[in-house]
């Protein structure tokens, strides 16, 4: 925009040229000084609110991710802590001769 002495000038994006006699009105005299600090800020918080964004994502999905793994490592802890208090249930314990079925193999009894 090019202004003087209350004659105004200015192209939009399309080519229309505009031309404004008089004084400007308080908007139009803010944006004409203003508008680059304007579009530089608005650039600066759309590209803090996507980083802002990205990183949520990423610290949920790896929250997601721990979660998980602490899961599937607790589960593994209690599996070896029933071993270790219960034996193992597909241990033979026996073997017994029997006169019908020859050797039986005797296991722990099943935990529950």
């Amino acid at each position: 925009m090019v202004s003087a002495n209350g004659v105004g000038l200015t192209r939009l994006r399309e080519g229309t040229e505009l031309v404004r006699i008089g004084e400007p009105l308080r908007p139009e005299s803010a944006a004409w000084r203003y508008g680059d600090q304007f579009g530089r800020r608005r650039n600066c918080q759309i590209l803090m609110a996507g980083g802002g964004l990205g990183a949520l994502g990423v610290l949920l999905a790896s929250g997601v991710g721990a979660g998980l793994s602490v899961a599937v490592f607790g589960g593994l802890i209690v599996n070896a802590v029933n071993t270790i208090v219960h034996g193992n249930p597909e241990k033979v314990v026996a073997r017994m001769r029997t006169d019908n079925a020859g050797t039986v193999a005797m296991r722990s009894p099943a935990r529950g």
